[in-house]
């Protein structure tokens, strides 16, 4: 299964280098127009505030009204294996440092190592400082190094209860579910966004009915649409496109507990143009609200398409949802997640 990592500014690798020249000036996706509502976009990394600086004109034109940044670790940022406990703190401060060097653009998400005896004041101090909710890392399958139900993770999981603080926890939900379970039937509160359909989106008939039973199950838990950068993305539209009448109900019937996202990763490497920002967003979007459209990654010659598929011309079948579901799904549930009405 592919990583949700990025290499860092002096780490691009040869495909994505390759890949930059092959597609130099072929970046054109269709323009048609998108819905005219507003739309947060609810799951991004960033690794310097500067980079989101080449973000945000992208982000504009494809309709992004606020972005939701989520701190994480050098694992992610750097693609370094041995990471996780690094840039966790400095990455959080970047995070706050942006949301307030760009007001109204960015809501701002903590970062905690699990193995770092002080990641609950640390937690508190963030919560002080602003973030309005904390990434947690530990149902990748990648970094998975304890139950995800493990003793040492409960005062965590009580403080966001507490208080109402969301978390959006990675949580590779077909191989964790029961594990993943204990804790949403401890802190029945707690509030859960898990990203990429909570890794379910490969393998829709199989996994998609277990997201429901669980979405049926805890009425605090939600999912967001993003699928990863590059060749993850590429493929996720590929399934996508391949299985609309199941994503379309799976959508529809669940619109109240889906919320938008991207996770391309904000870096600085040289690939991630405003352009290139601007044309993943928009594939994102025309996924849903567009019965066909075009990407330009996923077409012959990217090295990011996806071979099975043979999309010569990279266009992909979307899921044409009505424009009031889309409301929800692109900015009424995540505002809902977080409100913190009466937290203490």
């Amino acid at each position: 299964f592919l990583a949700w990592r990025e290499r860092g500014p002096a780490e691009e690798s040869t495909a994505a280098a390759q890949g930059s020249e092959t597609l130099k000036g072929k970046i054109k996706d269709d323009s048609s127009p998108l819905l005219d509502i507003p739309v947060i976009n609810g799951h991004e990394h960033m690794y310097k505030i500067e980079h989101f600086k080449k973000y945000l004109p992208g982000a504009n034109k494809a309709g992004i009204d606020k972005t939701l940044i989520v701190a994480s670790s050098a694992a992610t940022l750097l693609g370094k294996d041995d990471g996780l406990g690094e840039l966790n703190e400095w990455n959080s401060q970047e995070v706050l440092k942006a949301a307030k060097e760009f007001p109204g653009k960015i809501i701002p998400f903590c970062t905690i190592y699990s193995k770092d005896p002080d990641k609950l004041d640390k937690l508190k101090g963030y919560v002080a400082e602003g973030v309005q909710g904390v990434k947690l890392y530990t149902g990748h399958t990648q970094f998975y190094d304890e139950p995800l139900d493990a003793p040492a993770m409960d005062e965590v999981y009580a403080y966001c209860e507490e208080v109402q603080l969301p978390i959006l926890w990675h949580v590779s939900v077909p191989k964790y579910v029961d594990e993943f379970r204990r804790v949403l039937d401890k802190y029945p509160k707690l509030k859960v966004i898990v990203p990429h359909l909570g890794v379910g989106f490969f393998r829709p008939q199989k996994d998609l009915p277990l997201m429901a039973e669980l979405l049926d199950d805890y009425p605090n838990l939600y999912f967001d649409s993003s699928f990863g950068t590059r060749a993850i993305l590429v493929h996720g539209l590929e399934v996508v496109g391949q299985n609309v009448k199941v994503f379309r109900d799976f959508f529809t019937k669940h619109q109240d507990r889906i919320i938008f996202g991207t996770d391309m990763v904000i870096t600085g490497n040289s690939e991630k143009t405003s352009e290139w920002f601007e044309a993943c967003i928009r594939a994102c979007r025309d996924m849903f609200e567009k019965d066909q459209y075009h990407f330009f990654m996923g077409a012959t010659g990217s090295p990011y398409a996806h071979a099975p598929s043979k999309n010569t011309h990279g266009e992909f079948a979307g899921l044409g949802l009505p424009k009031a579901v889309m409301k929800k799904i692109y900015a009424d549930n995540l505002e809902k997640v977080l409100k913190r009405d009466g937290a203490k």
